[in-house]
């Protein structure tokens, strides 16, 4: 699908549907509409806590061309390669490049934060503690 074949999309609050998502299902995910708008070109989503964070999720990487996370509330605190631990409040934006590995390693009960990816539905290859990659998922 090429740009001119977008549609357009508008995702209210009020229609909000939120589903688990993620490692051990830790967040809950609302689907923006982005993905069916675009044919798949891009994906846009809010993550927030569904449950405390029990510890490094795993270290994995994307594949995907382009993540960029935005956090809306609270903080979080992530492992990413060549940058180490680093914590991330309400107003910081993150560009996470495919090849760079990364762990979420906790957060707060209320983070809340935009991701947007392209392409959509991009898979995920985990890692092991020193970077070895475990297989996709």
């Amino acid at each position: 699908m090429n740009s001119e074949d977008y549609q357009l999309s508008i995702n209210t609050l009020e229609d909000a549907e939120y589903k688990p998502f993620g490692p051990r299902q830790v967040y809950r995910s609302r689907d923006l509409g982005v993905a069916e708008a675009t044919g798949g070109t891009f994906e846009a989503r809010i993550l927030s806590a569904a449950e405390p964070c029990p510890g490094n999720l795993g270290l994995h990487r994307h594949l995907v061309e382009f993540q960029m996370i935005y956090i809306l509330k609270g903080w979080a605190k992530f492992y990413l390669e060549g940058a180490g631990e680093v914590t991330v409040r309400a107003g910081t934006c993150v560009n996470i490049p495919p090849r760079i590995p990364h762990d979420m390693l906790d957060h707060s009960d209320d983070i809340e934060f935009i991701e947007i990816i392209t392409p959509a539905q991009g898979g995920t290859v985990w890692m092991d503690p020193v970077g070895n990659e475990d297989g996709d998922g």
